[in-house]
Protein backbone atom coordinates (compact mmCIF):
# COMPACT_ATOMS: atom_id res chain seq x y z
CA UNK A 1 0.00 0.00 0.00
CA UNK A 2 1.41 3.71 -0.94
CA UNK A 3 1.51 6.51 1.37
CA UNK A 4 -2.19 8.23 -0.40
CA UNK A 5 -3.85 4.93 0.67
CA UNK A 6 -2.61 4.30 4.11
CA UNK A 7 -3.64 8.22 4.67
CA UNK A 8 -7.18 7.58 3.31
CA UNK A 9 -7.57 4.49 4.99
CA UNK A 10 -6.74 5.86 8.64
CA UNK A 11 -9.54 9.02 7.70
CA UNK A 12 -12.18 6.39 7.13
CA UNK A 13 -11.66 4.60 10.17
CA UNK A 14 -11.19 7.61 12.29
CA UNK A 15 -14.55 8.70 10.82
CA UNK A 16 -16.13 5.55 11.60
CA UNK A 17 -14.82 5.20 15.33
CA UNK A 18 -16.50 8.98 15.73
CA UNK A 19 -19.33 8.09 14.32
CA UNK A 20 -19.38 5.05 16.62
CA UNK A 21 -18.61 6.86 19.57
CA UNK A 22 -20.67 9.97 18.85
CA UNK A 23 -23.54 9.30 16.36
CA UNK A 24 -26.23 11.98 17.51
CA UNK A 25 -23.78 14.55 16.62
CA UNK A 26 -24.15 16.88 14.00
CA UNK A 27 -20.41 16.28 12.34
CA UNK A 28 -21.20 12.45 12.77
CA UNK A 29 -24.80 12.88 10.86
CA UNK A 30 -22.68 14.21 8.56
CA UNK A 31 -19.36 12.29 8.33
CA UNK A 32 -21.98 9.00 8.26
CA UNK A 33 -24.01 10.21 5.38
CA UNK A 34 -20.63 11.29 3.42
CA UNK A 35 -18.69 8.38 3.88
CA UNK A 36 -21.91 5.85 2.95
CA UNK A 37 -22.35 7.63 -0.37
CA UNK A 38 -18.71 7.52 -0.77
CA UNK A 39 -18.97 4.19 -0.41
CA UNK A 40 -21.53 3.12 -3.04
CA UNK A 41 -19.47 5.83 -5.40
CA UNK A 42 -16.61 3.09 -4.99
CA UNK A 43 -18.93 0.41 -5.46
CA UNK A 44 -20.34 1.65 -8.65
CA UNK A 45 -17.11 2.78 -10.27
CA UNK A 46 -15.84 0.51 -12.93
CA UNK A 47 -12.04 -0.77 -12.90
CA UNK A 48 -9.37 -1.22 -15.85
CA UNK A 49 -9.42 -4.65 -17.23
CA UNK A 50 -7.07 -6.44 -19.69
CA UNK A 51 -6.26 -10.06 -20.54
CA UNK A 52 -3.55 -11.73 -18.53
CA UNK A 53 -0.58 -11.02 -19.63
CA UNK A 54 0.06 -15.49 -19.50
CA UNK A 55 -3.24 -15.43 -22.46
CA UNK A 56 -1.76 -12.50 -24.24
CA UNK A 57 1.33 -14.30 -24.39
CA UNK A 58 -0.30 -17.28 -26.32
CA UNK A 59 -2.57 -15.22 -28.66
CA UNK A 60 -1.70 -15.31 -32.25
CA UNK A 61 0.20 -12.39 -33.48
CA UNK A 62 0.22 -10.45 -36.96
CA UNK A 63 1.94 -12.17 -39.80
CA UNK A 64 3.69 -10.55 -42.91
CA UNK A 65 2.06 -13.01 -45.19
CA UNK A 66 -1.57 -12.35 -46.09
CA UNK A 67 -4.26 -14.10 -44.55
CA UNK A 68 -6.18 -17.20 -46.70
CA UNK A 69 -9.44 -16.35 -47.96
CA UNK A 70 -11.86 -18.43 -46.00
CA UNK A 71 -9.88 -17.76 -42.44
CA UNK A 72 -10.22 -14.20 -43.37
CA UNK A 73 -14.06 -14.46 -44.05
CA UNK A 74 -14.66 -16.27 -40.79
CA UNK A 75 -12.55 -13.33 -38.66
CA UNK A 76 -15.07 -10.92 -40.33
CA UNK A 77 -18.19 -12.93 -39.54
CA UNK A 78 -17.14 -13.34 -35.92
CA UNK A 79 -16.01 -9.55 -35.70
CA UNK A 80 -19.77 -8.82 -37.31
CA UNK A 81 -21.15 -10.91 -34.44
CA UNK A 82 -19.45 -9.18 -31.28
CA UNK A 83 -20.83 -6.10 -33.27
CA UNK A 84 -24.07 -6.61 -33.45
CA UNK A 85 -23.50 -8.09 -29.49
CA UNK A 86 -22.22 -4.78 -28.29
CA UNK A 87 -25.44 -3.35 -29.62
CA UNK A 88 -27.75 -5.40 -28.08
CA UNK A 89 -26.04 -5.97 -24.87
CA UNK A 90 -26.19 -1.28 -25.42
CA UNK A 91 -29.65 -1.42 -26.34
CA UNK A 92 -30.77 -3.48 -22.88
CA UNK A 93 -28.76 -0.70 -20.93
CA UNK A 94 -30.53 1.74 -22.02
CA UNK A 95 -34.04 0.10 -21.48
CA UNK A 96 -33.38 -0.75 -17.84
CA UNK A 97 -31.90 2.87 -17.11
CA UNK A 98 -35.78 3.99 -18.32
CA UNK A 99 -36.92 1.25 -16.26
CA UNK A 100 -35.42 2.78 -13.52
CA UNK A 101 -36.75 6.20 -14.41
CA UNK A 102 -40.24 4.80 -14.27
CA UNK A 103 -39.47 3.75 -10.67
CA UNK A 104 -37.50 7.24 -9.54
CA UNK A 105 -41.12 8.92 -11.32
CA UNK A 106 -43.89 6.25 -9.52
CA UNK A 107 -42.12 7.49 -6.07
CA UNK A 108 -41.92 11.47 -6.92
CA UNK A 109 -45.77 11.32 -8.03
CA UNK A 110 -46.52 9.34 -4.69
CA UNK A 111 -44.62 11.93 -2.78
CA UNK A 112 -46.32 15.05 -4.38
CA UNK A 113 -49.51 13.05 -3.65
CA UNK A 114 -48.99 12.32 -0.14
CA UNK A 115 -47.85 16.15 0.53
CA UNK A 116 -50.78 17.49 -1.35
CA UNK A 117 -50.06 19.26 -4.55
CA UNK A 118 -52.49 20.55 -6.50
CA UNK A 119 -54.69 20.47 -3.69
CA UNK A 120 -56.26 23.36 -1.77
CA UNK A 121 -55.11 22.93 1.97
CA UNK A 122 -54.57 25.21 4.47
CA UNK A 123 -50.84 27.49 3.96
CA UNK A 124 -48.62 25.06 6.97
CA UNK A 125 -50.29 21.61 5.84
CA UNK A 126 -47.60 21.04 2.73
CA UNK A 127 -44.78 21.51 5.65
CA UNK A 128 -46.98 19.49 8.05
CA UNK A 129 -47.03 16.91 5.80
CA UNK A 130 -43.32 16.78 4.91
CA UNK A 131 -41.80 16.86 8.23
CA UNK A 132 -44.65 13.59 9.51
CA UNK A 133 -43.02 11.97 5.75
CA UNK A 134 -39.44 12.69 7.22
CA UNK A 135 -40.02 10.80 10.40
CA UNK A 136 -42.68 8.18 8.77
CA UNK A 137 -40.77 4.76 8.65
CA UNK A 138 -43.16 4.06 5.88
CA UNK A 139 -40.97 6.14 4.08
CA UNK A 140 -38.24 4.52 4.58
CA UNK A 141 -39.61 1.32 4.42
CA UNK A 142 -40.11 2.89 0.63
CA UNK A 143 -37.06 3.81 -0.22
CA UNK A 144 -35.29 0.84 1.03
CA UNK A 145 -37.47 -1.38 -1.74
CA UNK A 146 -37.04 1.40 -4.68
CA UNK A 147 -33.63 0.91 -3.09
CA UNK A 148 -33.32 -3.09 -3.86
CA UNK A 149 -35.12 -2.66 -7.10
CA UNK A 150 -32.71 0.56 -8.41
CA UNK A 151 -29.79 -2.14 -7.70
CA UNK A 152 -31.34 -4.96 -9.36
CA UNK A 153 -31.66 -3.02 -12.45
CA UNK A 154 -28.04 -1.68 -12.37
CA UNK A 155 -27.20 -5.66 -11.81
CA UNK A 156 -28.18 -6.17 -14.97
CA UNK A 157 -26.51 -3.00 -16.44
CA UNK A 158 -23.05 -4.07 -15.36
CA UNK A 159 -23.65 -7.38 -15.90
CA UNK A 160 -23.86 -6.44 -19.47
CA UNK A 161 -20.82 -3.65 -19.48
CA UNK A 162 -18.82 -7.08 -17.97
CA UNK A 163 -20.07 -9.05 -21.24
CA UNK A 164 -18.79 -5.52 -23.75
CA UNK A 165 -15.80 -5.48 -22.30
CA UNK A 166 -14.97 -8.99 -22.71
CA UNK A 167 -16.05 -8.64 -26.63
CA UNK A 168 -13.91 -5.25 -26.75
CA UNK A 169 -10.78 -7.13 -25.23
CA UNK A 170 -11.83 -10.05 -28.24
CA UNK A 171 -11.51 -7.90 -31.08
CA UNK A 172 -8.32 -6.17 -29.68
CA UNK A 173 -6.17 -8.91 -29.13
CA UNK A 174 -7.89 -11.94 -32.07
CA UNK A 175 -9.02 -9.55 -34.57
CA UNK A 176 -7.09 -5.94 -34.63
CA UNK A 177 -4.23 -7.35 -33.85
CA UNK A 178 -3.96 -10.19 -36.26
CA UNK A 179 -4.89 -8.34 -39.24
CA UNK A 180 -3.04 -4.95 -38.46
CA UNK A 181 0.64 -4.49 -37.08
CA UNK A 182 1.37 -2.89 -33.89
CA UNK A 183 1.43 0.43 -34.44
CA UNK A 184 5.13 2.26 -32.35
CA UNK A 185 4.15 5.19 -30.64
CA UNK A 186 6.07 8.12 -31.12
CA UNK A 187 8.15 6.42 -34.47
CA UNK A 188 10.18 8.69 -36.12
CA UNK A 189 8.93 6.78 -39.45
CA UNK A 190 5.48 5.23 -39.90
CA UNK A 191 5.29 1.83 -39.17
CA UNK A 192 2.35 0.91 -41.70
CA UNK A 193 0.35 -0.30 -38.64
CA UNK A 194 -3.59 0.66 -38.63
CA UNK A 195 -4.76 1.40 -35.18
CA UNK A 196 -8.07 -0.21 -34.61
CA UNK A 197 -10.97 1.24 -32.59
CA UNK A 198 -10.89 -1.37 -29.45
CA UNK A 199 -7.42 -0.91 -29.54
CA UNK A 200 -7.38 3.21 -29.35
CA UNK A 201 -9.75 2.53 -26.62
CA UNK A 202 -6.80 0.94 -25.01
CA UNK A 203 -3.59 2.64 -25.93
CA UNK A 204 -1.08 3.36 -23.54
CA UNK A 205 1.26 5.31 -25.24
CA UNK A 206 2.01 8.54 -25.43
CA UNK A 207 -1.77 8.96 -23.11
CA UNK A 208 -4.31 6.55 -22.29
CA UNK A 209 -7.63 6.08 -23.86
CA UNK A 210 -11.20 5.74 -22.36
CA UNK A 211 -10.44 2.16 -21.54
CA UNK A 212 -6.64 2.11 -20.14
CA UNK A 213 -6.94 5.79 -18.09
CA UNK A 214 -7.46 4.22 -14.18
CA UNK A 215 -8.84 7.63 -12.90
CA UNK A 216 -11.43 8.21 -15.58
CA UNK A 217 -12.56 5.13 -15.41
CA UNK A 218 -13.19 5.25 -11.82
CA UNK A 219 -15.40 8.41 -12.36
CA UNK A 220 -16.46 7.85 -15.59
CA UNK A 221 -19.38 5.07 -14.94
CA UNK A 222 -20.85 6.29 -11.57
CA UNK A 223 -22.58 8.40 -13.53
CA UNK A 224 -25.09 5.31 -14.72
CA UNK A 225 -25.94 5.20 -10.96
CA UNK A 226 -26.92 8.38 -10.13
CA UNK A 227 -30.40 7.76 -9.41
CA UNK A 228 -29.51 4.87 -7.17
CA UNK A 229 -27.22 7.36 -5.06
CA UNK A 230 -29.68 10.06 -4.97
CA UNK A 231 -32.03 7.31 -3.49
CA UNK A 232 -29.19 5.81 -0.76
CA UNK A 233 -28.65 9.53 0.10
CA UNK A 234 -32.36 9.90 0.61
CA UNK A 235 -32.95 6.78 2.74
CA UNK A 236 -29.52 7.15 5.06
CA UNK A 237 -30.85 10.58 5.73
CA UNK A 238 -34.58 9.20 6.84
CA UNK A 239 -32.73 6.08 8.55
CA UNK A 240 -31.13 8.84 10.81
CA UNK A 241 -34.33 11.22 11.40
CA UNK A 242 -36.30 8.11 11.92
CA UNK A 243 -33.80 6.34 15.02
CA UNK A 244 -32.54 9.60 16.37
CA UNK A 245 -36.45 10.72 17.15
CA UNK A 246 -37.42 10.34 20.57
CA UNK A 247 -40.11 7.96 21.04
CA UNK A 248 -43.11 8.54 23.24
CA UNK A 249 -43.63 4.88 24.46
CA UNK A 250 -42.10 1.77 23.79
CA UNK A 251 -45.53 -0.19 22.57
CA UNK A 252 -45.69 -3.04 21.06
CA UNK A 253 -46.62 -1.51 17.44
CA UNK A 254 -43.19 0.74 17.30
CA UNK A 255 -41.10 -2.45 18.50
CA UNK A 256 -41.92 -4.39 15.14
CA UNK A 257 -41.65 -0.78 12.81
CA UNK A 258 -38.22 -0.64 14.52
CA UNK A 259 -37.65 -4.17 13.23
CA UNK A 260 -38.88 -3.81 9.95
CA UNK A 261 -36.94 -0.50 9.52
CA UNK A 262 -33.78 -2.80 10.92
CA UNK A 263 -34.83 -5.32 8.46
CA UNK A 264 -34.99 -2.59 5.68
CA UNK A 265 -31.32 -1.94 6.91
CA UNK A 266 -29.98 -5.28 6.14
CA UNK A 267 -31.84 -5.80 2.91
CA UNK A 268 -30.56 -2.50 1.68
CA UNK A 269 -26.78 -3.23 2.01
CA UNK A 270 -27.08 -6.60 1.72
CA UNK A 271 -28.13 -5.75 -1.90
CA UNK A 272 -25.33 -3.22 -2.29
CA UNK A 273 -22.65 -6.02 -1.39
CA UNK A 274 -24.40 -8.25 -3.68
CA UNK A 275 -24.11 -5.64 -6.56
CA UNK A 276 -20.72 -4.99 -6.03
CA UNK A 277 -19.98 -8.69 -6.57
CA UNK A 278 -22.12 -8.73 -9.84
CA UNK A 279 -20.82 -5.76 -10.89
CA UNK A 280 -16.81 -6.66 -10.52
CA UNK A 281 -16.77 -10.41 -11.51
CA UNK A 282 -15.25 -11.24 -14.28
CA UNK A 283 -13.50 -14.37 -15.94
CA UNK A 284 -10.51 -15.47 -14.34
CA UNK A 285 -8.78 -15.02 -18.35
CA UNK A 286 -9.32 -10.70 -16.75
CA UNK A 287 -7.53 -9.09 -14.53
CA UNK A 288 -8.69 -5.92 -13.02
CA UNK A 289 -7.06 -3.05 -11.40
CA UNK A 290 -9.89 -2.01 -8.44
CA UNK A 291 -8.59 1.66 -7.53
CA UNK A 292 -6.65 4.32 -9.37
CA UNK A 293 -3.59 4.44 -7.68
CA UNK A 294 -1.17 2.17 -6.74
CA UNK A 295 -0.44 -0.91 -9.48
CA UNK A 296 -2.11 -3.98 -7.59
CA UNK A 297 -3.85 -6.30 -10.36
CA UNK A 298 -6.68 -8.29 -9.54
CA UNK A 299 -8.34 -11.79 -10.99
CA UNK A 300 -11.21 -13.93 -10.18
CA UNK A 301 -12.90 -13.58 -6.99
CA UNK A 302 -10.49 -11.31 -5.58
CA UNK A 303 -10.88 -8.86 -8.21
CA UNK A 304 -14.49 -8.48 -7.46
CA UNK A 305 -14.16 -9.13 -3.34
CA UNK A 306 -12.43 -5.79 -2.92
CA UNK A 307 -15.53 -4.12 -3.72
CA UNK A 308 -16.82 -5.47 -0.36
CA UNK A 309 -14.73 -3.27 1.47
CA UNK A 310 -16.40 0.26 0.44
CA UNK A 311 -19.75 -1.79 0.50
CA UNK A 312 -19.34 -2.78 4.18
CA UNK A 313 -18.11 0.70 5.08
CA UNK A 314 -20.96 1.91 4.21
CA UNK A 315 -22.83 -0.01 6.03
CA UNK A 316 -20.68 0.63 9.24
CA UNK A 317 -21.01 3.77 8.96
CA UNK A 318 -24.84 3.38 8.83
CA UNK A 319 -25.15 0.99 11.96
CA UNK A 320 -24.70 3.18 14.73
CA UNK A 321 -28.18 4.92 13.96
CA UNK A 322 -29.57 1.74 14.09
CA UNK A 323 -28.19 0.47 17.07
CA UNK A 324 -28.71 3.99 19.26
CA UNK A 325 -32.55 3.50 18.09
CA UNK A 326 -32.62 0.11 19.76
CA UNK A 327 -30.80 1.36 22.52
CA UNK A 328 -33.20 4.05 23.19
CA UNK A 329 -35.96 1.60 22.72
CA UNK A 330 -35.08 -0.56 25.38
CA UNK A 331 -34.36 2.91 27.36
CA UNK A 332 -38.24 3.42 27.44
CA UNK A 333 -39.07 0.32 28.00
CA UNK A 334 -36.88 -0.42 31.59
CA UNK A 335 -38.47 3.58 32.28
CA UNK A 336 -41.81 2.32 31.46
CA UNK A 337 -41.47 -1.06 33.69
Amino acid sequence: MNAISIGALSIVLAALVYIWMRPRTTAARVGSLLLSSLGLLVVCSEPTVRLREQLVNSLPKYQLQPLASQLFDLIKAEHQKAVDEIRLRQQEEDDWFHKKFLLVGGLFSAFLIVVGVGAKPSASHGEKQLERLAISRVTASALALALVVALAIDMHVRRNIVVVQQLGLWIRHCVEAVLSPPIVPNAVAPTGGFLGWESFLRTQLPDAGMHSDELYNFFFYPHLHFLTWILYILYVSSLQIIFLTPEAAATERRLRQRRLSSFGFVLVHSSILAFAWAAHLYPRAIELKPFPVGETWLYGWAGAGVFAIPALCAAIAVYPYIRSGATGLRARERQQA
